[in-house]
């Protein structure tokens, strides 16, 4: 058998939900664009790397080809979500110039991790990168696109790093990882300024945007840089962490991928013993974040559960490691 750290997370979370997606393999068949736009960037930043051995797949190839699949569902969605293939271009570019000088030589792109917990129980991951920095250490990368930024509590408990780590050094013993990085991109473009009814543009310290957004809305209204200019100092001192940022960790004490292990390993023999058994729902204020939310519901409440079945949801097996991360 094999887990995920998903399949874990989503274990420990709820019963019903392991039930939805692992035995019975169903997703919907329209995904939300809060995943899909990570999934978008995700596969940009996967050519933007692959980029570096010579591939001829450029990223905007790839925003071009979620554009075509799904210009209807864009559509649809515009009044709620905006241009977001605008968006998300600009959201890349956004990286591309954070990034222009990047430190990173790609040694493998969603590099498959295989570790036995168990005679019986396999576990599986895929790391999104793993990375030589130019003083030639090795990290492992996950691509984390967050409307927000994590903070470091958040971090605390975000245990994939340390799985990875582990199975890493497991697999490649002659390869030491110096440990793990988050690189992170908010979902969120920065905010375009519009022109002030008294005229020019606003210097409100809380204005959510970054120095190239501020200072192209400057040329396009034809205003004098100078006027802004302690805006505009302010702005490239926070762009650097504001909307994009590279968080590391290195690899973590013995005792603590032990404990992270152990519990893994735990949960995982249960998953085994009784993942095909215990489908109760674990029901909180979370649940309205739950895809299958809808399906749960009318189950619950014994409504036509069949019908949303039929139209909402399809069948198919899950990835092993699902690679998408992005909350609204």
């Amino acid at each position: 058998m094999h887990v995920s750290f998903s399949r874990v997370k989503t274990w420990r979370r709820c019963h019903a939900a392991h039930d939805y997606k692992y035995n019975q393999g169903l997703q919907r068949k329209r995904r939300s664009i809060p995943l899909l736009r990570g999934t978008i960037l995700g596969e940009m930043l996967d050519a933007r790397a692959m980029a570096q051995s010579g591939s001829r797949l450029k990223p905007m190839d790839v925003l071009e080809k979620y554009r075509k699949k799904y210009r209807v569902l864009f559509k649809e969605e515009q009044e709620k979500y905006g241009d977001i293939i605008g968006d998300i271009k600009r959201i890349y570019e956004g990286y591309e110039r954070k990034y222009a000088d990047d430190p990173w030589t790609y040694l493998k792109t969603e590099h498959l991790l295989t570790i036995d917990l168990t005679k019986d129980i396999r576990f599986i991951g895929y790391a999104d990168k793993v990375v030589q920095d130019r003083e030639g250490r090795m990290w492992i990368v996950d691509h984390k696109a967050y409307r927000s930024i994590p903070s470091d509590e958040d971090r605390f408990s975000d245990l994939q790093s340390v799985f990875y780590i582990w199975a890493y050094g497991i697999q490649h013993p002659k390869d030491p990882i110096m440990g793990f990085c988050w690189d992170y991109l908010r979902t969120k473009p920065p905010t375009i300024p519009e022109p002030l009814a008294r005229g020019g543009l606003s210097v409100a310290k809380n204005l959510d945007t970054d120095y190239d957004t501020y200072m192209e809305a400057i040329k396009k209204h034809n205003l004098d840089p100078a006027d802004y200019k302690e805006t505009l100092e302010r702005l490239k001192r926070e762009t650097a962490t504001r909307f994009y940022r590279r968080v590391y960790l290195p690899s973590p004490p013995k005792v603590l991928i032990d404990n992270a292990v152990a519990d893994m390993r735990s949960t995982a023999i249960e998953i085994k013993n009784l993942g095909d058994t215990l489908k109760d729902r674990n029901m909180s204020r979370d649940c309205k974040q739950c895809e299958y939310f809808n399906l749960c519901q009318a189950e619950y409440r014994g409504l036509d559960a069949d019908f949303i079945r039929k139209t909402e949801y399809e069948e198919k097996p899950p990835h092993e490691e699902e690679m998408v991360n992005e909350t609204e």
